[in-house]
């Protein structure tokens, strides 16, 4: 029925359809244009009047969509990467997900950038409310800085408060799956700390697929030297697990140890002035280590994996494929509960993004033009 559609209405000017003018060196991948204009059409019916999850203070999606138009505004590119079209709760949901290059990144292609991605998990609202909040600031400085921006990747999730796009948890069940699940090209650990062929030999999902081959296109003529990725950690209580935490940690990774301990501190050290109490020493709800609130994961198929990862996996031809890599890769997880308001997990992630700036001139060098 015609009411039983959600559709989100934004404004497609300047908006490129599929891969873009990357010219791809040396990848073999599966790479395809999405379709045409076609797709777009069905975004002319009248929006759907409510069901929106905004319980926690969260923007509604037009809003966040309305907020990023000052990208295209200030002369970035703004890419469609995929449409995320699904049926859930009797609710047709089709949202767009777009990818934003900056004009200087543009006016240099090949040259090291800095990408900001948030938003694979629904259930995590901070990043895309900090990205709309700051878009103005961000804006402004891809005039100078070479940048890629990823904001909202999940906007279903999004829609209903749930972690995927179409379960709102999968702990125990483990039968859904992320939009950054890159675990069909990035190397996975064996027992013997080996590295071997990716975990999945295709994609986790459609939009994972779509995702990652954007991501590696884009590597190709804006490499990632810079990777931070704004995320937000549900209690442990909450998942039935004991020794509840409170706490903020981050996941640092990298090619360029003492940068990546450099911003991982000062970021912790945002976080502590923020009033995020840190977990310091312990384990993660995932097993991991964590020393001075700082995680060093492993290759975990994750798209910080992807980022720092030299080499991806390609299946047709069953080899690896090299890649640009990050020096610094970046991962920010803040507590999601009552405890820590979402306005508090915003007013942090601002801080982050306005010290950007500053993390790009100590991983670049001062490669930076007014």
């Amino acid at each position: 029925m015609e009411s039983n559609w959600v559709v989100l209405q934004f404004l497609y000017k300047g908006t490129e359809i599929g891969l873009g003018d990357c010219t791809i060196t040396g990848i073999s991948y599966n790479i395809y244009p999405m379709a045409g204009a076609e797709r777009l059409n069905q975004h002319e019916d009248p929006i759907y009047p409510g069901g929106e999850y905004l319980e926690d203070g969260r923007l509604p999606l037009q809003k966040l969509y309305e907020a990023q138009e000052v990208f295209v505004k200030k002369g970035w590119k703004k890419e469609l990467i995929y449409f995320q079209k699904e049926t859930i709760e009797e609710k047709r949901i089709c949202a767009p997900v777009f990818g934003y290059v900056s004009p200087y990144a543009l006016a240099h292609p090949g040259e090291d950038s800095l990408w900001k991605k948030d938003g694979d998990h629904g259930e995590e609202p901070g990043g895309p409310n900090a990205n709309a909040r700051e878009a103005q600031y961000l804006s402004e400085m891809g005039l100078t800085i070479p940048m890629v921006v990823l904001s909202m990747l999940n906007p279903v999730g999004y829609y209903f408060d749930w972690r995927y796009f179409g379960e709102k948890r999968s702990w125990r069940s483990f039968t859904a799956s992320s939009v950054g699940d890159c675990g069909h090209v990035v190397a996975r650990v064996n027992n013997q700390g080996e590295m071997c062929k990716p975990e999945l030999t295709r994609p986790a999902n459609k939009y994972a697929g779509k995702l990652v081959e954007w991501m590696l296109v884009k590597s190709q003529c804006h490499p990632p030297s810079l990777f931070i990725d704004f995320h937000e950690d549900e209690l442990k209580e909450a998942l039935g697990i004991k020794a509840p935490s409170r706490e903020s940690y981050i996941y640092v990774n990298g090619r360029n140890e003492e940068v990546c301990q450099t911003i991982g501190m000062d970021i912790i050290r945002i976080l502590e002035r923020c009033n995020f109490p840190l977990m310091l020493n312990g384990r993660t709800r995932f097993g991991e280590n964590v020393i001075n609130g700082i995680v060093r994961p492993e290759s975990d198929g994750s798209t910080q994996a992807l980022s720092v990862a030299q080499k991806y996996y390609d299946w047709k031809t069953n080899q690896w494929i090299d890649k640009p890599a990050a020096q610094v890769s970046i991962v920010i997880e803040t507590p999601r509960d009552e405890a820590f308001p979402l306005e508090d997990r915003i007013a942090a992630y601002v801080e982050i993004i306005h010290n950007l700036p500053k993390y790009w001139q100590i991983v670049s060098g001062g490669n930076s033009h007014p």
